[in-house]
């Protein structure tokens, strides 16, 4: 409907006008009408103006097709983009490393840079996908800031992972011996600087390391970056929730997203 509107806006009487104009002012074609028993040299200008309507004509067609063809072709989202921006997901920091520049849509006047929704969206849809492949026995959530602490919890309560918030204390995940030995095949943390402990022994034994990653980490120990806001409160949240949410989808737990027991809200550290 949208292509038929647009053909049905694009008027040949509107090109024709405008060729004519054109071709008014073009060396080799006058205005005036030939004089009886004079032929007219040059191709018929009838024809010309004919032609080039119609190439022009097509041409916007198949520009129209292409744009319609791409936002039809454009995955949804997630959760509406209004969701996202409420939440701050996008607000980086004044600082960034370039291994974060691909993720970052721009740079503000007072110098924050502003991440991609799209790209954070589709990184976390590709976390769901990495993450589906384990059991929630096999991950481990690391959140050393306070602000992820709740997040953390709440992804382990509805997925059924595993959770350490607070300082990480080396050799967890490394030494079978303390009292608190956790094993683990994958681990999320909230921020490759703040939880590099655990990013440490998870390199030792082969762990692999999803991250969530603010415009100034870096990313060279991480298998899978969502960029993302990792120190707002708020922020995490609707990482972690989306991440519970989707993961308990890709598991067969649920088919709809109103089937999720979780608000948003529950994920909100106060």
């Amino acid at each position: 409907m949208k292509l038929l509107a647009y053909k049905q806006y694009i008027n040949l009487s509107f090109f024709a006008l405008i060729f004519t104009e054109n071709f008014k002012s073009k060396p080799g074609f006058s205005n005036k009408k030939p004089s009886a028993g004079k032929s007219r040299k040059g191709p018929c200008r009838t024809a010309v103006w004919a032609r080039v309507r119609q190439q022009r004509y097509s041409a916007v067609i198949a520009l129209h097709e292409q744009k319609l063809g791409e936002k039809m072709s454009e995955p949804a989202l997630l959760v509406a983009s209004e969701v996202y921006l409420k939440q701050g997901i996008h607000i980086g920091t004044k600082f960034k490393t370039k291994s974060m520049e691909p993720f970052i849509y721009k740079t503000r006047s007072d110098g924050l840079s502003v991440l991609n929704l799209e790209e954070i969206d589709k990184r976390i849809k590709t976390a769901v996908r990495f993450l589906a492949s384990y059991e929630p026995e096999e991950i481990l959530v690391c959140a050393r800031r306070e602000s992820g602490w709740k997040p953390a919890v709440m992804f382990k309560k509805a997925t059924g992972s595993k959770a350490m918030i607070g300082r990480y204390t080396p050799g967890i995940m490394t030494n079978a011996s303390l009292r608190d030995f956790v094993e683990a095949k994958v681990i999320i943390v909230t921020d490759p600087w703040t939880d590099r402990n655990a990013m440490d022994d998870a390199i030792k034994i082969g762990v692999l390391i999803v991250g969530l990653c603010d415009t100034n980490n870096i990313t060279n120990k991480l298998e899978l970056v969502i960029p993302c806001n990792n120190k707002g409160k708020k922020s995490l949240a609707i990482i972690f929730w989306l991440l519970a949410r989707e993961y308990q989808k890709a598991k067969g737990k649920i088919s709809k997203d109103d089937e999720f027991e979780y608000s948003l809200d529950d994920f909100i550290q106060e």
